[in-house]
């Protein structure tokens, strides 16, 4: 019975050791989650350690749990951040005010140094957000609005409101400085003299800066965005009319320089007709040029050619009439050879013949008895007739050079014919009357 009793005893014991040590360990550690970071301060001595790693530490001391980043609002809607209007309100240098709305995400340091020191400086979290990221951010944006007027930032500046904005609050406020400038206005074309607040930079160019609260405490912030500006009821209906005219005047200098661009381009495409013209007409001109040179080179070809036949033509007509000349003189010494050779016998001869045969036939066409005897008396007229004859064909073969002596036919030379000379005697003639063939006599 002892013994039992004194191992249940020995068992309770060991439950509640067990239970204390386990909430001795559950009360004095802590745990580090996803996306927050730890700064703890212990308790006896004192001392802040940050913890940035995620997982279990020992816990002898206070903690403090920080996000590793959050997003500030500061909008009017009721859906962005509170409930409550938390837009930032404004006031541009030329004196109309405003509201911004938006929004900016900020992360912390992983640096514990820097935990450390915001945990000594500000303690809780949320006092980080409103305290210290909230109140840079309503500076720099404030700050911005004095950059500009409240037209520019609802026209051409509008991009650059969350440029500077965000620039100022991350690397520190621009220092700025009033100046009077001497600008045109816009809308009437008049030269106004009006306050602008400059950026002061150095003499390298760079930007002179105050100090940043959260470059000094290595907070980042990104993705800042500037959703709305809200102008008063009169300044929105100033600057709609003020855009307006802008517009109008803008829409009037288009249609100006449309007008104007219109004359230009029609006065350049005048031009470009014109030069296309010219070259047109160049182009024309080189085809003449070029067909007129083809002309002159095929005419100058032709007459080359014909120059160089011409030539051949001379220089054939110079051999042929070389060659004629010289048949001609074979032929004229051919001719000459066969004369002295045979003394022309065979042309002699047919020319005799020829003769002889007119001879013939004029003798056969005339009456036997004649119209006209001469001699002393009819009975003799055959052998004067016969006597004629002969004579003409004697005085034919001496013309022709004819010796009828075969014998002397071979000689080179022909001999000449020796003629008798006939003595006319005187005698009376008897001229006959057909009718009374009765004759008259005279001398």
């Amino acid at each position: 019975m002892s013994d039992n009793a004194g191992s249940n005893f020995f068992f309770i014991l060991l439950i509640i050791l067990i239970g204390a040590l386990g909430a001795v360990v559950y009360f004095f550690s802590g745990e580090v989650k996803t996306g927050t970071y730890v700064v703890k301060q212990e308790f006896f001595t004192g001392r802040i350690e940050a913890i940035t790693e995620e997982g279990w530490f020992l816990n002898l001391g206070y903690t403090q749990e920080y996000q590793v980043s959050d997003i500030i609002w500061f909008s009017e809607s009721e859906e962005e951040g509170d409930v409550s209007d938390e837009s930032i309100p404004v006031r541009f240098n030329d004196g109309a005010q405003g509201w911004i709305s938006g929004s900016v995400r900020f992360v912390l340091p992983r640096d514990k140094e820097k935990l450390k020191k915001l945990r000594q400086q500000f303690g809780t979290f949320e006092k980080i957000k409103k305290e210290l990221v909230m109140q840079v951010v309503n500076e720099a944006i404030y700050l911005t609005a004095s950059l500009m007027s409240s037209k520019e930032s609802y026209t051409n500046k509008r991009n650059l409101f969350s440029d500077w904005a965000q620039d100022q609050a991350a690397n520190g406020v621009f220092r700025t400085k009033a100046d009077e400038v001497t600008v045109k206005d816009n809308l009437s074309g008049d030269i106004i003299t009006k306050t602008e607040i400059q950026i002061m930079k150095n003499d390298q160019g760079q930007i002179l800066r105050k100090s940043s609260a959260l470059k000094e405490y290595g907070i980042q912030l990104k993705n800042f965005v500037v959703q709305n500006i809200k102008y008063p009821e009169n300044i929105l209906n100033q600057l709609d009319e003020q855009q307006q005219a802008l517009m109008d005047v803008q829409k009037a200098k288009a249609m100006a320089q449309k007008a104007e661009q219109e004359a230009i381009t029609a006065e350049k495409e005048g031009l470009a007709k014109i030069a296309i013209a010219k070259a047109e007409q160049e182009v024309l001109k080189i085809k003449a040029v070029v067909e007129a040179n083809k002309k002159k080179e095929v005419a100058e070809l032709d007459a080359q050619m014909k120059l160089e036949v011409a030539k051949l033509d001379r220089e054939a007509a110079g051999e042929y009439k070389q060659a004629t000349l010289l048949r001609a003189e074979a032929d004229s010494r051919k001719a000459e050879m066969l004369i002295k050779a045979d003394g022309a016998l065979k042309t002699k001869l047919s020319t005799y013949e020829k003769v002889m045969k007119y001879w013939a036939d004029a003798y056969t066409k005339q009456r036997p008895t004649p119209d006209i005897v001469l001699g002393q008396n009819g009975d003799n007229s055959s052998n004067s007739a016969q006597t004629m004859m002969s004579i003409l064909s004697l005085k034919a073969l001496k013309d022709l050079k004819v010796d009828m002596d075969l014998e002397n036919i071979k000689s080179s030379k022909p001999k000449k014919v020796k003629q008798k000379k006939i003595k006319q005697k005187k005698a009376d003639t008897k001229i006959v009357d057909p009718k009374n063939e009765k004759s008259v006599k005279g001398k």
